[in-house]
């Protein structure tokens, strides 16, 4: 009764599909969060450690998308140190390392953020508009989205570079100089 009084809240709730269609994290994470409190029931009605070590490895991996998680870790660690299934599961050394391990796993993704910087720069594309001549070098990451929006309206051929908006005389007419 209860699951279906919560499953007919979020289906008849503004907030919760207005945050559904921003593209933001929430909707990422609510999946996340329904996956890893899913898993967990799982574990705790009878079954497979694997769903607990998942469960806590898709937990860790939600803190990359909101810290707001962190928030849960402490009933996350009440319900599975007062579980009933943790007295009957083969307890010790190994059970704990295995827990630490999956949950580890997950924030492995936070190794990446301070040896980033260590990385080869962006390359920059020199860019001159049509129209007033005005320059600029133009971060890779920009030409990577838009040439990745024409892939998907088919524009893209071999050897495509995007043209740009301008930010002086407000046209679409910045093209690819070369180098």
């Amino acid at each position: 009764v209860g699951g279906i009084a919560a499953a007919l809240h979020l289906a008849f709730s503004a907030s919760f599909w207005i945050s559904s269609l921003t593209a933001e994290v929430y909707t990422l994470n609510a999946l996340a969060t329904v996956i890893w409190v899913a898993l967990l029931l799982r574990w705790d009605s009878g079954g497979s450690r694997t769903s607990l070590l998942v469960a806590l490895f898709v937990y860790s991996l939600s803190l990359g998308l909101h810290y707001m998680n962190l928030a849960y870790l402490p009933v996350l660690v009440w319900y599975i140190a007062t579980s009933p299934i943790r007295s009957t599961a083969s307890g010790g050394v190994r059970y704990w390392s295995a827990l630490a391990l999956a949950f580890g796993a997950g924030l492995l993704q936070f190794v990446y953020l301070p040896l980033r910087p260590f990385g080869p720069p962006p390359e920059q594309y020199n860019y001159r508009c049509s129209h007033c001549r005005h320059e600029m070098e133009v971060n890779e990451a920009i030409i990577d989205v838009e040439i990745g929006i024409a892939e998907f309206e088919g524009r893209n051929v071999p050897g495509f570079m995007p043209v740009l908006g301008c930010p002086v005389c407000n046209n679409e007419t910045m093209e690819y100089a070369g180098d």
